[in-house]
């Protein structure tokens, strides 16, 4: 049964595992079945654990070949040829080992292999037990059979197809992408002369264009312009200088700057201001602690002594105030120091403080305060008065020095205005005392001022320091001496009712104390003192009692009774005890089998009479025998004897047990207390009995008490002890009475299910009895007949293509059409499985369905896959979908088609795919969800369907570095070296940079093309997004862009850039080929009404200001200066960079000192106020589209 067993469960995992191992790995996970095989399946542990099971159980029956025949050796032989041929894909039959053995990585096998393949060039395998092999990604390859993994394409090379074999180099002018699945062009002001991941920065004053396999230098009277990659004549004059009349460029003076490019002038610098070098774009405000109050300064003066400025860009400096003061280049006042103040503004210096007097420890004075009482200054220039010290005391203001307490008062904190007189109960004998001193134990003092403490006199005592007064001893104590600082318990014998005693009093006969008694005590009943002073009273001895208090003797106890040590009263023995003398310390116990009859206090015990018992000693009562035993009717019993088998006692205190009469018996039981009726199937005949006897087989009896037994009547049966005679059950009779068993029927017969028969019958035709005793005979089993026979002991089998459903079957019927049945003695025939079909009747196996086709259970013919599915083998039970990334739009296909560059597909069985949304692009095929671009915060695409990371658009500035060339897409912070300069080429955009370390210098704007020149140490570039690359809808649906964006959303060049000066509803747009289409430009994200970071790029509508107490206040123009004077108008900078425009909604054009949009208010009394606007969260990007 094991080895059918395993078979069965080892063919249908050969099944399984043979459908699931062909899936190629191209296929979607989703194809895959749920049973498929791979390294984690459990189906591939059981299969392995069958396998070895298998060759096992052929190995043990193997080893039994002589003790078995050749019928049996030929079985074991077709069941190994069936093995042999069943090795699942990715398996190869072992003929050395005689087993299915995996195969190992870098190979493949189709099933019933005999060795496996190696997978052939640009395929590869990274684990074992494979059908197939898996195919190498673009920008991989494998240029060698039997590979378990693929290579990447070296530097400058790729492959854009998968299986690749090899990968091919790049052209000059071109670089490989990150993934080397294709190769672009070098971007302007880079080459490349050989295969390369990257395109090289061109070398200084050198240029070149897009693909450039080199860089070339400008021609005579000609220099590169870098942003534009172009060679020009006329020169370039950049800020910081000017244009001469001769055409050539000249450097602005020291005083002066220039920041537009081409100026034809320097601007001298405003007061307030200066410029010590020269070629400089912007001046420098003066410093606090300077000023400058003419233009086209070069330097700043310096405040004089007693004089200050604290604010950049000053023209004058101002004088100090009363209480401080200030030396040359001043830009703060510095108060006077504590112990000094002046009284004049404009001054220089402060005077010290005369003795007497202080500032208080403040600084910045103008006058000396006198020192308080209790404090003094003993030198001038003191910043505090200092405290009298402690055990001394001041009581006039203005003072240089304390006076020492007398004796009889002292002060024991600093800064004491006067001295306090010692309290009651201390004392001071010297000057000076910083503390009283308290009266010492066994002494007091109960006035004021004192200068020696008073002894406790006798009967009195004080017990700690510091006591205003002396105590009386309390009543139970005395003290006899002058003093006491405790008085002394009163000796146990003795005691004292009354206070100040110096002595205590013994007590009577009677009475008793303990130590510090007030009074003596009388002795409690049970006890006794026949002398004075005891110290406690005696215990009554046992056998005696006492019922008084304060007694001196005690009384005999009376016979009958007893007492304890220290009895009040003598107790009356219990029942079951007795006491037979006077002064008795305790009672005797009743002897076995007698009692006191329940009575206390008795004086002796009696014998128990006949028919009770006492078997323990101190009975109290003698009790009555139990039912089942009696005394024999003797007295003083100490036991009662149980019944023995056969007899009965039914009442307690029974003499005698009663034999059981004739027809009963005790059951074999000791000890009854009655006899039992003899039961059904039992018997007995004599009194006495102790048991009943059974019936023997063949007899019975019906009855209880019954004295014989009856034969049982022919057709029946009993065994022994039987109630009833049982009929003989079907399959069995007898033909006799008196039976003690039935005779079983032959094989072929049956008593047809009948009970007490006396004969068999033979089988009719389609049932069968395979064995003797049979109760009646079987209907054949389905797929079985017994060929229209009776008597039949035996069904035989149908055959292959053949079927019996039901039982009882006489005949075998054909399979239908749709079905078949491969082996003998099928009861069903077996639907053909999904994917496989059988057209005639009487079939033993199904067809399989061709590829690109299918069918369900139970078909006669295979129907075509539906689109967006498709079936790469025959045999398919079901049509895959189609994976992600790829599709199929007809029916019937046996492979799916991968999605090309610019479109996606990321769900399964899909017909067609869908267009790259804007701000993303896939450059492969099959692509399941396309790419972002690299810098998706500030890089976005303008048309859906992009193939190329070249579509993403966005911000890119190049900055140089002492030689070395670095890009930059989004806000950073550059470094510069303090020997090198930063140069500044806004390739694509506009840009701004400013200086953080010097935060009033002017911010520079670079206009795309622009080329600047800065200097460090740090300086922060940031892109300027709004209206470049993406436009604000608030503004008329996108009215003021000006971005450089020339192609529309479809990537057709448009005639002019992208604009939208009517404000039309599709926004930024161009005209191409007389068309009017959109260019696909993205809102600005913060056109919703929220803020992100620091806020400076808020471009909201919120234009009110919340004030103190919840108030709110509508928001001033930024363009007027009225109510509020202020300096951010909305210039060109501010524009761009905050949003500054004439209108009042909330901006942010002060990071370093707010952090969220704010406004000037149009209330008179509160210049500015933090706008309430929501903040927008973590994430935060450009561009909505």
């Amino acid at each position: 049964m094991k080895v059918v067993y395993c078979l069965v469960t080892l063919v249908t995992l050969v099944t399984l595992h043979g459908d699931a191992v062909s899936v190629s790995r191209d296929q979607p996970a989703a194809v895959v079945k749920e049973n498929s095989f791979s390294e984690d399946n459990p189906l591939d542990t059981l299969f392995d654990t069958l396998m070895k099971d298998l060759v096992g159980l052929f190995s043990d029956i193997e080893d039994k070949e002589d003790t078995e025949d050749s019928e049996d050796s030929e079985d074991r032989a077709s069941y190994h040829d069936g093995l042999e041929a069943k090795c699942p894909a990715g398996t190869f039959y072992n003929n050395t080992s005689k087993k299915c053995e995996a195969c190992l990585p870098g190979t493949y096998s189709q099933a019933n292999a005999e060795e496996c393949t190696p997978c052939a060039e640009g395929t590869y395998n990274d684990i074992e037990r494979q059908g197939s092999c898996k195919s190498c990604d673009a920008g991989t390859f494998a240029n060698k059979t039997g590979s378990t993994l693929c290579l990447d394409c070296g530097p400058g090379t790729f492959t854009d197809v998968t299986k690749s074999t090899n990968c091919t180099a790049c052209k000059a002018g071109q670089y490989s992408n990150s993934d080397h699945t294709d190769c672009r062009k070098c971007r302007p002001g880079t080459f490349s002369d050989k295969p390369l991941d990257t395109c090289t920065p061109c070398p200084k004053d050198t240029i070149s264009g897009p693909g450039a396999t080199k860089c070339t230098g400008c021609g005579p009277d000609t220099h590169p312009d870098e942003p534009k990659q172009q060679c020009i004549t006329d020169p370039i004059c950049y800020p910081g200088e000017y244009r001469d009349v001769d055409g050539s460029c000249a450097v602005c003076l020291a005083g002066s700057f220039s920041t537009a490019i081409n100026s034809t002038s320097c601007t001298p610098c405003a007061v307030g201001h200066y410029n010590s070098e020269t070629n400089q774009t912007s001046c420098l405000e003066c410093s606090p602690g300077s000023f400058s109050n003419a233009t086209g300064s070069t330097t700043c003066e310096g405040c004089v002594a007693g004089q200050y400025n604290s604010n950049n860009g000053s023209t004058d400096c101002s004088d100090c105030s009363a209480g401080t003061f200030s030396s040359g280049n001043a830009t703060v006042c510095t108060a006077c120091p504590a112990g000094q103040f002046n009284s004049v503004n404009g001054s220089a210096l402060c005077t010290a403080c005369d003795t007497g007097s202080s500032t208080n420890n403040e600084t910045g004075s103008t006058k000396c305060n006198a020192c308080k009482p209790g404090s003094f200054s003993g030198t001038s220039g003191s910043a505090t008065c200092t405290s009298c010290a402690a055990g001394s005391s001041q009581d006039k203001k203005g003072q240089a020095n304390c006076t020492f307490c007398i004796p009889g008062s002292s002060s024991p904190k600093e800064g004491a205005k006067t001295c306090a007189a010692c309290e009651a109960g201390t004392f001071s004998n010297t000057t000076g005392s910083i503390m009283c001193t308290k009266c010492a134990a066994g002494s007091a003092r109960n006035t004021t001022a004192a200068t020696a403490c008073i002894t406790c006199t006798a009967g009195s005592f004080s017990p700690t320091e510091g006591a205003i007064v002396c105590t009386d001893c309390s009543a139970g104590t005395f003290s006899n001496e002058t003093g006491s600082t405790v008085c002394s318990n009163c000796s146990a014998g003795s005691a004292q009712n009354n206070t100040a005693a110096t002595s205590c009093d013994l007590c009577s006969p009677g009475s008793f104390s303990g130590e510090a008694a007030k009074l003596c005590t009388d002795c409690s009943a049970g006890t006794y003192a026949d002398k004075s002073g005891s110290l406690k009273c005696d215990n009554c001895a046992a056998g005696s009692f006492q019922n008084s208090t304060g007694a001196v003797n005690c009384s005999v106890c009376s016979a009958g009774s007893f007492s304890v040590e220290a009895s009040p009263l003598c107790t009356p023995c219990h029942a079951g005890q007795y006491a037979g003398t006077p002064g008795s310390v305790n009672c005797s116990a009743c002897a076995l089998g007698s009692s006191t009859d329940g009575n206390a206090g008795a004086t002796k015990c009696d014998d128990c009479v006949a028919g009770k018992f006492a078997n323990v000693t101190g009975s109290p009562i003698c009790a009555s025998c139990p039912v089942g035993s009696s005394t024999g009717n003797n007295t003083g019993a100490t036991v009662c004897e149980t019944c023995s088998a056969g007899k009965f006692s039914n009442s307690t205190g029974s003499a005698i047990c009663t034999a059981c009469q004739a027809g009963s018996s005790t059951l074999n039981i000791t000890g009854s207390d009655s006899c039992s009726l003899c039961r059904p199937g039992s018997f007995s005949s004599d009194d006495g009995s102790a048991v009943c006897s059974v019936c023997p087989g063949g007899q019975y009896s019906d009855k209880n008490g019954t004295t014989t037994c009856s034969l049982c009547a022919a057709g029946n049966y009993s065994e022994p002890n039987a109630t009833v005679c049982n009929m003989c059950t079907p399959g069995l009779f007898s033909n006799t009475t008196g039976s003690a068993e039935c005779t079983k029927c032959a094989a072929g017969s049956s008593t047809e299910s009948l009970r007490g028969s006396t004969n068999c019958t033979l089988c009719t035709a389609g049932h069968f009895a395979a064995r003797a005793g049979s109760p009646s005979c079987d209907p054949c089993a389905v797929g079985t007949s017994t060929e229209d026979k009776a008597g039949a002991d035996k069904c035989p089998l149908c055959e292959a293509g053949f079927f019996a459903e039901d039982t009882g079957s006489s005949s075998c019927d054909s399979c239908p059409a749709g079905s078949y049945s491969d082996s003998a003695g099928s009861s069903v025939c077996t639907v053909c499985a999904a994917g496989t079909v059988s057209a005639a009747p009487a079939s033993v196996t199904c067809s399989l369905c061709a590829a690109g086709t299918t069918s369900p259970v139970n078909s006669t013919a295979c129907s075509d896959c539906e689109a967006g599915s498709f079936a790469d083998k025959v045999g398919s039970p079901e049509c895959s979908p189609c994976a992600a990334g790829s599709y199929a739009d007809k029916t019937g296909s046996v492979d799916c088609t991968d999605c090309v560059p610019g479109s996606y597909q990321d769900q399964t069985g899909q017909t067609v795919c869908a267009l790259c949304a804007q701000g993303s692009y896939q450059d492969k095929k099959g692509g399941a969800v396309c790419k972002s671009c690299a810098n998706s915060r500030t890089y976005t695409t303008y048309k859906t369907g992009s193939i190329s990371e070249d579509a993403c658009q966005g911000p890119l500035l190049n900055y140089t570095i002492a030689g070395k060339v670095s890009q930059l897409t989004d806000n950073d912070t550059v470094t510069v070296p303090e020997s090198s300069t930063l140069v500044l080429t806004a390739v694509s955009g506009n840009w701004i940079a400013r200086n953080p370390s010097n935060p009033y210098t002017e911010t520079v704007l670079l206009i795309q093309g622009d080329k600047k020149t800065l200097k460090g140490p740090k300086v922060i570039l940031e892109p300027l997004m709004t209206n470049i690359f993406c436009y604000k809808d608030t503004e008329g649906h996108g009215a003021r862009f000006a971005g450089y964006q020339d192609k529309d959303i479809k990537g057709r060049q448009c005639e002019s850039p992208c604009r939208n000066t009517e404000s039309l509803p599709i926004g930024p747009h161009c005209q191409v080929q007389n068309e009017t289409s959109p260019c696909g430009i993205p809102q600005c994200i913060w056109d919703v009404e929220c803020s992100a970071g620091d806020g400076t790029g808020y471009r909201g509508l919120v234009n009110k200001a919340t004030l103190e107490g919840g108030r709110s206040a509508t928001c001033q123009r930024w363009d007027k200066d009225y109510p509020h004077v202020h300096t951010f108008h909305p210039t060109a900078y501010n524009t761009a960079k905050y949003g500054i425009g004439n209108d009042n909604s909330c901006r942010n054009p002060d990071p370093r000192n707010i952090q969220k949009p704010w406004c000037y208010t149009t209330d008179h009394w509160t210049r500015f106020g933090e706008c309430s606007v929501p903040e927008c969260g973590a994430a935060f990007d450009y561009f909505k589209h």
